[in-house]
């Protein structure tokens, strides 16, 4: 938003901003902020008409059906406010929020880029912290800044104490602490070494084309950042989900709680077979993610062809989708060089790992190759790279299409073959999981009540903790940092990336008081979604 608002001429990125008065404040288009106005309990409607009897499919759809009653009436009856439908406790509570919307939001001040991405990918999700990571903005109504008055907070300059109680209010983005111990272990073994695998692939494609020159890693920067970001994410959820204590913990508040539900004969009726359902579920899908995410095409020209030109010989389709599938496949180049086709060796190779060498995709597009040159064989080996040869396919019609040894119309048609197999499951999965979900959901909120906090959901949540530093590392966390530490830091690297620091900050040190206090680490329980939540005492 900052880039975007920021005048010809300026840098407010790099340089940093900050108005000195209301009149100098910077619309941002496009971002709006948003203020809980009510909640309202609709747990019943939800589940209005929904008996025990009924399918997972049918369950699905009453309950859809009952939010889009709910929501319509929202609209109707709050037509300047925002309705969502809350689910908490996996569906045990439902929720109506209304939101009001704030649309004119506008730029206060932003800190010079450098400083807020001070320590990069080394210091991110790491304590002690020194990076000045924040922007200031201020909502306005009807062309003037909105009336706090009634629910504002001062800013406290000083900082807190150690050892004070603080409070995070915010919307914690998605926590998974109700899933059950057979999820977590589809998590631990498919799909986040899975999501690893790609985001790994994607940071060593991305740091190579980066090396290529300043110009180049300029450009990338921000994407790797994003990468990084997420891989130290993923890696340390995927750490937690292979520490045995943490995992024989899961084990034992399931058992606890299933001995309970079964001790009720009406909750083990309705709630008891919920576990199994899921757990059968997740032994499934340990073949469907991996097919969801790699029975796709990784960009090779040739085989994008080969799939549009499946589309324009559908017999199934529209003639407008077959005309433009048509159009598509005849439009442009497919020639790559051997430069071109072994960027795509990584994700291909990746293809063979989670897939498998008797997948029939994995065999029609590598077979025994090096994943590196299969791109480069596909493109030589198939006739699409000829336009005339489209255009004879797409008049011969499906049956010569589907006849055709042409290899990359084999590998397309494997390809289509697999998605369409999948297709087809994946809603189901989706949907059965939801209920069963929904029944854990209701069988804890049934036993434990409000006394278990429910999961993060992306809505308003108030987190309580101390001021405290911890043991790490042979040593002791102090429970805040100085600028003396940036400034130290920065030093100690010789002002290098991703330690350096913006120059003014180099020329104007003896205007900082470097005893004040940058960041403080606390005892709150938070989440993706809490950055920039305000902390109160």
């Amino acid at each position: 938003y900052i880039a975007q608002a920021t005048p010809p001429g300026e840098d407010w990125l790099n340089q940093g901003f900050v108005a000195k008065s209301l009149d100098d404040e910077v619309p941002l288009p496009g971002l709006t902020v948003q203020q809980l106005h009510s909640m309202t309990d609709v747990t019943a409607r939800m589940n209005a008409g929904i008996n025990d009897d009924d399918d997972v499919a049918t369950i699905a759809a009453k309950r859809s059906a009952n939010e889009e009653a709910i929501m319509k009436k929202a609209r109707a009856d709050h037509g300047d406010l925002d309705p969502r439908i809350i689910s908490l406790y996996q569906g045990g509570n439902f929720q109506l929020y209304l939101y009001r919307i704030y649309t004119d939001v506008r730029l206060v001040c932003a800190p010079h880029l450098q400083t807020a991405h001070f320590g990069g990918d080394p210091d991110n999700f790491t304590y002690p912290r020194y990076g000045i990571d924040f922007s200031f903005c201020r909502a306005y109504e009807n062309g003037r800044p909105v009336d706090s008055a009634g629910f504002y907070f001062p800013f406290k300059a000083e900082g807190p104490a150690r050892g004070e109680s603080v409070f995070v209010t915010g919307s914690p983005g998605s926590t998974q602490r109700l899933l059950t111990l057979a999820e977590l272990e589809y998590l631990r073994d498919v799909e986040h070494p899975m999501l690893l695998d790609v985001i790994d692939t994607g940071l060593a494609t991305m740091r190579a084309r980066a090396a290529a020159g300043p110009e180049a890693e300029k450009q990338l920067r921000p994407r790797i950042l994003q990468y990084e970001n997420a891989q130290k994410a993923y890696t340390g959820y995927w750490a937690g989900l292979n520490d045995s204590t943490l995992m024989e913990q899961k084990a034992e508040a399931e058992e606890a709680l299933r001995a309970k539900v079964d001790a009720d004969p009406e909750l083990s009726r309705k709630y008891g077979s919920a576990w199994d359902e899921l757990a059968e579920i997740s032994e499934e899908k340990r073949t469907l993610t991996p097919s969801q995410r790699y029975h796709r095409s990784p960009g090779i020209p040739v085989l994008d062809r080969a799939m549009k030109i499946l589309d324009a010989v559908n017999p199934e389709s529209t003639d407008e989708l077959r005309a433009r599938a048509a159009a598509q496949a005849i439009k442009g180049t497919v020639e790559i060089d051997a430069e071109r086709a072994a960027a795509f060796g990584p994700q291909l190779a990746a293809t063979r790992r989670w897939l498998g060498d008797d997948d029939d995709f994995v065999a029609a597009v590598i077979g025994d190759e090096d994943p590196e040159r299969a791109a480069l064989i596909l493109t030589g080996m198939s006739s699409l790279t000829d336009t005339v040869a489209v255009e004879a396919f797409i008049s011969a019609g499906a049956e010569a299409v589907e006849k055709t040894h042409d290899p990359a119309l084999v590998a397309a048609r494997a390809l289509r073959d697999a998605i369409r197999e999948k297709e087809e499951r994946t809603p189901e999965i989706t949907a059965a999981e939801n209920v069963h979900r929904t029944r854990i959901g209701q069988a804890v909120f049934a036993i434990y009540g409000t006394s278990v906090s429910p999961d993060a959901t992306g809505s308003l949540r108030l987190s309580d903790g101390r001021v405290e530093g911890y043991d790490y590392n042979g040593t002791i966390a102090p429970a805040w940092t100085t600028f003396y530490g940036l400034y130290g830091r920065n030093v100690e690297f010789q002002n290098e990336y991703p330690f350096n620091l913006p120059q003014i900050w180099l020329d104007r040190v003896d205007r900082i008081d470097l005893s004040q206090p940058v960041d403080f680490v606390s005892t709150n329980d938070i989440i993706g979604g809490n950055s920039g939540s305000p902390v109160i005492n």
